[in-house]
């Protein structure tokens, strides 16, 4: 019973890892520890192997997501550069919309939706499809909306329609992953006991 007790337990070891993330402009990620946040530039050590101390410029940082789970885009470290929009068209539009889309997709993070699908679907799987459905039809919370101050429409939309999408996709995620380790589970105790 106690190797069934770990076996479950280290199932969802993953999701526990703490480290810093860095999210960059050209869509890549770093793990990592922050050392220090200084104007204009971060220090961090990266998690996956012993290293030195690196130096990253802030504008080419999009956030940070910290270890508890916070998330700052280093606003108060960046220069910021004002500008006017004098002509808006259609394509802007698009444009404001794909680029909300993709920052909402990067940005939100569904582990808890993911864990919550999958733990539900473990212990009773009717219940878990139920829980999936139901949480892949609720919209994410609004306040995730950090990178711009004052966004265009389509920019809001897109953002939103992103985190949406992300949502729905980690509560079926959760949903396979519970599925996957009850009918294990429960062949490899079918096992046992046939050959006992």
């Amino acid at each position: 019973m106690r190797y069934l007790i770990v076996l479950f337990f280290s199932c969802f070891a993953f999701e526990s890892l703490s480290q810093d993330t860095i999210f960059l402009k050209d869509s890549s990620e770093i793990n990592c520890s922050i050392k220090e946040i200084k104007e204009g530039s971060l220090i961090y050590t990266r998690n996956d192997e012993i290293s030195p101390l690196y130096e990253l410029m802030i504008s080419k940082v999009l956030y940070v997501e910290f270890e508890s789970g916070r998330l700052d885009s280093l606003n108060a470290y960046r220069i910021v550069e004002q500008f006017v929009v004098e002509n808006y068209n259609e394509a802007d539009s698009k444009k404001a919309y794909l680029s909300g889309f993709q920052d909402g997709f990067k940005i939100y993070n569904g582990r808890s939706v993911k864990m919550a699908t999958s733990i539900t679907t473990f212990i009773l799987p009717p219940l878990g499809l139920a829980t999936t459905v139901i949480t892949a039809g609720i919209p994410p919370n609004a306040n995730l909306l950090i990178q711009n101050e004052s966004p265009s429409n389509s920019y809001i939309n897109g953002f939103q329609a992103g985190t949406i999408l992300k949502k729905r996709k980690k509560a079926w995620q959760g949903f396979g992953l519970g599925l996957g380790i009850t009918i294990g589970l429960s062949l490899s105790i079918a096992l046992v006991v046939g050959a006992g």
